[in-house]
């Protein structure tokens, strides 16, 4: 029922209802039409009688060629299936000899709007009583051309319907073709809610779907490419050092012990930062090969974040810094991979702990806007510690585990002011 609701099966039955609804109404108006033209030029007696006579006299012909006697009456039968729309009664005296009907009766003549004629056999005469509907072939040869006519036009009005949907699936044909040749940004259109319809806007969402993983996907390579030549300038510039350093401890060129240690905790030091960043890009091919992170269940958005917030603040304070809590929890819930949440905090907390300046409070806010659990860190940048983190492959991170969980990261940097906001969307139990 509901395909017949909606759908071809729908158009296809209204497009013959209103085909035949049509034909049928113009045979109506043609064949009133027809009659009364047939009833007032061919109504005339004169005609009648003209006619009537010209069969009569082919009847009295065919008697007269076979020298017919009155008991032979029955031969005329043979005449009477070559007459369309004509009728015979003949009558000897008063008793009927011949019925083109068959029914041959003993009663005397009670036909009306018969022409009476006398026919001649070989043996006696006969009364012939006559009927030819004259205008009877002009009414059936109208009736033929008016079925044939509306017979065209309801030919014409289905065909213009399926017309129509032929132009359809060629038009679907050809975006198809369009789709095929690379043309992502052309929109597939069937207008109407038929099946070819919602075919269309099936492969258009396709389509749409498609161009945006290509583009994702392009974006991806070309995100990569540069974080590898990034990642490729910062891990040269330890590695040179930390080849330099141990060059001078293998050839021992160094004046004293103190000296020597000076090159090994440097060495150290650009080992470990070498091995930082290993760590980070592992982390990143990891968080972006993953094409599904599994969440947990929904929960109230400060039971699963404030124990975590309470460990970043309690790091940061033994490291010598000062935490400052704007702390307005939201009554929301959110759905979070905690794995995802401990490597971001992990993130943030190095983050902080390298590039902040300790003197300055770390501020933590923790407030809802617009449908989202907000966690915001913000710090002031620290002007006496080198830069190394060039790749910005931490944050990359954070905002790719970030969209994976459905939410987003937002960085604001004016190169005093450092801050990263965490939006959770909040979701319902």
């Amino acid at each position: 029922m509901n395909r017949l609701n909606n759908g071809l099966q729908r158009e296809a039955f209204f497009g013959i209802l209103i085909a035949l609804l049509v034909s049928g109404f113009l045979y109506f108006c043609m064949h009133e039409i027809s009659s009364a033209f047939l009833d007032q030029h061919l109504n005339d007696t004169r005609l009648w009688d003209q006619k009537t006579a010209e069969k009569a006299a082919s009847l009295q012909h065919f008697v007269t060629d076979r020298d017919l006697q009155l008991k032979d009456v029955s031969s005329i039968k043979e005449w009477d299936n070559t007459q369309r729309s004509t009728f015979a009664y003949i009558y000897n005296g008063h008793k009927q000899i011949y019925n083109s009907e068959g029914n041959v009766s003993s009663g005397g003549v009670t036909y009306r709007n018969l022409r009476h004629y006398s026919l001649n056999f070989a043996d006696g005469k006969a009364d012939l009583y006559l009927f030819y509907a004259v205008t009877y072939q002009y009414y059936v040869l109208a009736m033929i051309l008016e079925l044939i006519l509306c017979s065209i036009v309801f030919i014409a009005l289905f065909l213009y319907f399926v017309r129509r949907k032929i132009n359809h699936i060629t038009r679907l044909e050809q975006d198809i073709r369009i789709l095929e040749s690379g043309g992502m940004e052309h929109e597939i259109t069937v207008p109407g809610n038929d099946e070819l319809a919602l075919l269309a806007r099936g492969l258009d969402q396709m389509r749409i779907t498609l161009r945006d993983n290509m583009i994702r996907e392009e974006n991806l390579v070309h995100a990569n490419n540069e974080l590898v030549t990034r990642m490729a300038h910062d891990l040269r510039t330890p590695l040179t050092t930390l080849l330099l350093y141990l060059g001078f401890l293998v050839e021992k060129k160094y004046s004293s012990e103190q000296q020597h240690d000076h090159y090994l905790h440097v060495a150290l030091e650009k080992t470990e930062r070498i091995k930082a960043l290993s760590d980070q890009l592992f982390e990143r091919f990891l968080v972006t090969g993953e094409e599904h992170v599994n969440l947990e269940n929904p929960e109230p958005f400060r039971i699963i974040f404030e124990d975590l917030l309470s460990d970043i603040s309690e790091n940061l304070t033994s490291h010598g810094f000062r935490l400052e809590a704007e702390l307005d929890w939201p009554a929301a819930t959110a759905q979070v991979s905690f794995e995802y949440i401990s490597r971001i905090a992990d993130n943030i907390l190095s983050n902080i702990l390298k590039y902040a300046d300790a003197d300055r409070p770390v501020i933590l806010r923790v407030a809802e806007e617009d449908g989202f659990s907000l966690i915001t860190f913000e710090n002031t940048i620290s002007r006496h510690e080198e830069r190394h983190e060039s790749t910005r492959i931490g944050v990359l991170n954070i905002r790719a585990m970030m969209e994976k969980m459905n939410g987003s990261c937002e960085i604001h940097n004016d190169g005093i002011l450092y801050s990263i906001t965490l939006c959770f969307p909040n979701v319902t139990k």
